[in-house]
């Protein structure tokens, strides 16, 4: 008996063992099928991308995971599109596999989405058709000051993307119109709604004070009513960011070079309607906000209310150059800080201080077009850049890579593969 007891336990171990490595080897082969190349860092990797995955459907349950050290995170199916992370910058402190599986992240800061610390390896990819990107309007996107990051492939973009712009100009041309359009479809026209903005914020000012708390102001404004591109009507999904390239006459808040961030929060109305709305305050966080009713659905103690919350933020691609970034962002006057005191500038979609970043695969494209933005900024460690379909591009005066040695140690670049394309910058 005991013999036969021993047998089952072995044929029990060796069936998880080949389960495992069934695992192992099919996700392999997806990185293969994904970059194109076998070894490197990847197979670092596999030894823990056969854990439990962990799903998450909302940005809070995202960085909750990350903050509680899972290792093998995937955006679910019918998780919130787009998915807008309006969280401070999350330090990843133990590995990481995060799977995006074809969802599209919107950076509700100034500051980038995750820092990979030392001695930890993250990799991003993408076990979908559809790729999903990363999308930060106003500011960066990743930061490794330590550690391992790698991608295998997706979109990352830094600056307003050109289907965002509005396109309706008023009259003198200087000016927008008080409705108008974006590229992508996404409509507005003007309401009166209180505004949300900084103690001691001056609404239009060259360099408005970041450093204050939200107050009520009590104060109604003309504000953009947005009307958003619906991605997928079952699943109510939307889409209304929109860029004022020219500002609205005579308004303060929408001036020349604004940005706004749509959102969608739907609360439980089974007791009334009143909501407190209480987004992160730090200094890479939004200039003001404003929220209004959308719908009501339901009854008693299954009533809802969803509400469209606009995040504004001004100086978007004045924010990329550095004698502005040091009078009205950076607030401890060092454009490297890393802290939450100040906006870590320059802006890039992927930023480098230490450890090591291996580029496998996707798009780069800094569209903030300055001379002091980038695709990839690196002033530490090593970064590796690979794959036939591995693309940066910069507009305007951007610069796709940039290595330097300001504020940090010398780093090293290698290239293996790739295409570069600078509008007026330098490629690298």
């Amino acid at each position: 008996m005991q013999h036969k007891t021993k047998k089952i336990w072995l044929i029990a171990l060796l069936s998880l063992l080949i389960v495992a490595l069934f695992a192992a080897s099919f996700t392999y082969a997806r990185y293969y099928k994904e970059t194109g190349v076998t070894g490197g860092k990847y197979d670092d990797t596999i030894e823990f991308v056969g854990a439990n995955k962990y799903i998450v459907y909302s940005p809070e349950e995202l960085v909750s995971a990350i903050e509680n050290g899972y290792s093998y995170i995937e955006i679910g199916e019918g998780a919130e599109e787009p998915f807008v992370i309006t969280d401070g910058v999350t330090d990843v402190s133990s590995n990481l596999v995060l799977d995006i599986n074809g969802h599209n992240l919107v950076r509700n800061s100034r500051n980038p989405l995750i820092d990979v610390q030392e001695n930890v390896s993250v990799v991003i990819v993408y076990d979908s058709e559809n790729s999903g990107s990363f999308y930060n309007p106003v500011g960066s996107m990743l930061q490794a000051s330590g550690g391992t990051l790698t991608i295998a492939t997706g979109e990352f973009t830094s600056g307003p993307k050109e289907e965002d712009y509005v396109t309706d100009v008023g009259t003198e041309e200087d000016y927008v119109k008080d409705t108008g359009t974006t590229e992508e479809g996404v409509s507005y026209s003007l309401g009166n709604y209180t505004v949300y903005y900084r103690d001691g914020y001056t609404p239009g000012a060259d360099s408005p004070n970041r450093s204050g708390e939200y107050i009520d102001t009590g104060v109604e404004a003309k504000l953009p009513k947005i009307v958003p591109v619906v991605i997928d009507p079952e699943a109510k999904d939307r889409y209304g960011n929109i860029y004022f390239q020219k500002g609205i006459e005579n308004n303060a808040y929408i001036k020349e070079d604004t940005f706004l961030i749509y959102t969608e929060e739907t609360v439980d109305a089974s007791e009334g309607t009143t909501v407190d709305f209480e987004p992160l305050c730090d200094v890479a966080s939004c200039d003001f906000y404003y929220y209004y009713e959308k719908s009501t659905e339901g009854s008693g103690e299954d009533k809802t209310t969803t509400y469209a919350v606009i995040y504004g933020y001004n100086d978007v691609m004045a924010g990329a150059e550095q004698q502005i970034t040091k009078e009205g962002f950076n607030t401890s006057g060092s454009i490297n800080n890393n802290s939450a005191e100040a906006v870590i500038w320059p802006y890039a979609t992927v930023r480098m201080t230490q450890g090591e970043a291996f580029i496998r695969g996707g798009s780069y494209t800094n569209r903030f077009g300055t001379a002091q933005s980038y695709g990839i900024y690196a002033r530490g460690g090593s970064l590796s850049v690979q794959g036939e379909n591995t693309s940066f591009t910069s507009v305007a005066d951007g610069v796709c890579i940039r290595c330097t040695t300001e504020g940090g140690s010398a780093p090293s670049l290698h290239i293996e593969n790739g295409s570069f394309t600078s509008y007026n910058g330098d490629t690298v």
